[in-house]
């Protein structure tokens, strides 16, 4: 008896040197995150939170206690939480997991924005809400699964997400705002028959990954720009669906009388309306950069706004047929050419020159038109829609003519090169942000008094236009003056060189007088010896010739216009000269 018992005994304690020694985490910092949870941080990255009860909600001006630990790798919430406080983790950019147990039912706001390390996340089924940004920026996560408890996905969700897949559950009822914007990698989406909304620019900016959307039978609206600079899309919409339709991957409503969403401008560069269109939706060629040709046909008759902003190279067509819109070479106006709608030759001319027949500019007429740089506007305009030309950032000066009497609001909204304005003194009012961020504005010319400029109604957000210089009873700056490239004549014989002026407007063919040639001669050591004026002719229709005799010495000419503007580069080499 007394063997055995020994021959267990050393049994035992021969199994006891085989097991393996394991060192605990050592416990670095800890504390309370809700009235009834704890909170603890080892020295392994683990963050762990244990106990009762819902999380505490967090925010930017009041961060979570291990808010910004480049330590934290891995969470694990424990069974028994109830909810992720809202931007539990922002911030935690060094996380790569967690694992959420079926005890959390909510998800909170922002709860795991810039987490840009996290590349996987397990959604259990017991969470029946997810709130705004829960996802934002998060980078690395290249896939999600949303369950069929969640019955919405907000606002900006999975905002600028690395999501190449996404599986939306069965109880999704709306896709909110900007809820995958650019979420550039994703490649196909089916939105189940459950969701009856997609909200503004919810899928805005994934790019030419988005191949394929799937639009179930319960959709009963599309937001403006859901699915903008998604130049490779193909769309379809279940048939069972009572408000919307296909064809050929273009997006129309059910009776295909208004189309919605073109995107397949990288698929193809041209595009012909279906006759039987009325309608073209408000955003419907929105930034469709690639599109070189619509035809509009002669059945539409209402055209939305920004319908084809932002579609740098696009020749439009009206079918000649159509009672209310045509174009003049590929611009797109109304029937009577009063009114200009839309300018899409951006990449094509930097320069347009508005006809004489417009008396009113559209809104958003130029938006986004980041080429243009010169703007003519007719004689006859009388007003100048709201956002007409926002963000023309490569504008540097506008004349606003006597005739226009209102600016809309943002007219020039983010026009960030604009230098200067002219405003002619027929203008009383001038809309809310019609010059805000106008950062390069300096000067303002105005054809009226100081006491009619004060008269004018300015709406708020126009501090660039109140804190520009003012010039009063003023036509506008005084702009250099154009010539035509200039020869000039050699004679070796006599060591003397003519330059041919001529202006290319033939109203300022008198400010020639005020040309001049200097003449600017240096010893050989460099040192400045004397300046003279070459000898001017009369002016003959819009030239006039200005003569000198070139020194033997070192030298240089300079042609400058009244301005003091040079009109061409100065020459140093009499061999330049041919």
């Amino acid at each position: 008896m007394k063997r055995k018992i020994l021959s267990v005994l050393l049994a035992l304690c021969m199994l006891t040197a085989f097991v393996p020694c394991v060192a605990s985490a050592a416990v670095v910092d800890s504390g309370e995150c809700g009235a009834n949870l704890t909170w603890m941080l080892d020295d392994a990255g683990t963050l762990t939170i244990s106990g009762e009860g819902e999380m505490e909600d967090y925010s930017y001006y009041s961060h979570s206690p291990w808010y910004d630990n480049s330590s934290i790798t891995n969470v694990v919430i424990e069974q028994g939480v109830k909810s992720i406080g809202a931007s539990a983790f922002s911030g935690c950019y060094h996380l790569t997991s967690i694992t959420i147990p079926d005890s959390v039912t909510s998800i909170g706001a922002s709860a795991f924005s810039n987490c840009y390390r996290l590349t996987n996340i397990t959604i259990p089924d017991s969470v029946t809400s997810i709130g705004e940004g829960a996802f934002y920026f998060c980078t690395g996560l290249t896939s999600v699964t949303i369950p069929d408890s969640v019955t919405s996905i907000a606002e900006q969700t999975f905002y600028r997400c690395g999501l190449t897949s996404v599986t939306i559950g069965n109880g999704v009822t709306n896709i909110g705002e900007r809820a995958f914007f650019q979420c550039g990698n994703l490649i196909n989406v089916k939105i189940p028959d459950s969701v009856t909304s997609i909200d503004n620019y919810a899928f805005y900016g994934c790019g030419s990954c988005l191949t394929s959307v799937e639009i179930g039978s319960g959709v009963t609206s599309i937001g403006i720009s859901a699915f903008s600079y998604c130049g490779s899309l193909n769309i379809t919409v279940s048939t069972s669906n009572p408000n919307y339709s296909d064809i050929d991957g273009v997006l129309f409503n059910k009776d295909k009388t208004e189309i919605i969403k073109y995107t397949k401008d990288q698929i193809q560069s041209e595009y012909s309306i279906p006759n039987n269109v009325i309608s073209i939706s408000e955003g419907a060629f929105f930034s469709c950069g690639n599109l070189t040709s619509v035809t509009i046909p002669n059945s539409v008759i209402s055209i939305g706004e920004e319908a084809f902003s932002d579609c740098g190279s696009l020749n439009i067509s009206v079918d000649g047929n159509n009672t209310s819109f045509c174009d003049i070479n590929g611009v797109l106006f109304n029937k009577n050419k009063s009114e200009i709608i839309a300018y899409s030759k951006d990449k094509i001319q930097a320069d347009y020159t508005i006809p004489d027949s417009v008396t009113s500019i559209g809104e958003r007429a130029f938006s986004y038109c980041e080429n243009l740089s010169s703007v003519t506007i007719g004689s006859n305009v009388k007003s100048i829609g709201n956002s007409a030309f926002e963000d023309c950032i490569n504008l540097t000066s506008i004349t606003i003519p006597d005739n226009i009497t209102s600016i809309g609001n943002s007219a020039f909204y983010l026009c960030k090169g604009l230098k200067s304005v002219t405003i002619g003194s027929g203008v009383t009012s001038i809309g809310e942000r019609a010059f805000f961020q106008c950062r390069g504005l300096t000067d303002i010319y105005y054809g009226g008094t100081e006491t009619m400029w004060q008269a004018i109604t300015v709406k708020d957000s126009n501090e660039p236009l109140m804190n520009a210089q003012k010039h009063y009873n003023s036509d506008g700056p005084i702009l250099p003056l154009k010539v035509e490239p200039i020869v000039p004549i050699l004679d070796a014989a006599n060591n003397s060189v003519s330059f041919p002026v001529t202006v290319t407007e033939p109203e300022r063919a008198e400010e020639l007088n005020d040309v001049e040639l200097y003449v600017a001669e240096y010893d050989e050591n460099g040192r400045f010896i004397g300046l003279t004026l070459g000898t001017k002719s009369e002016v003959e229709g819009n030239t006039i010739t200005i003569n000198a005799e070139v020194p033997t010495a070192k030298y240089k000419l300079m042609l400058w216009d009244g301005n003091n503007v040079p009109l061409m580069d100065a020459v140093e080499d009499i061999t330049a000269i041919q």
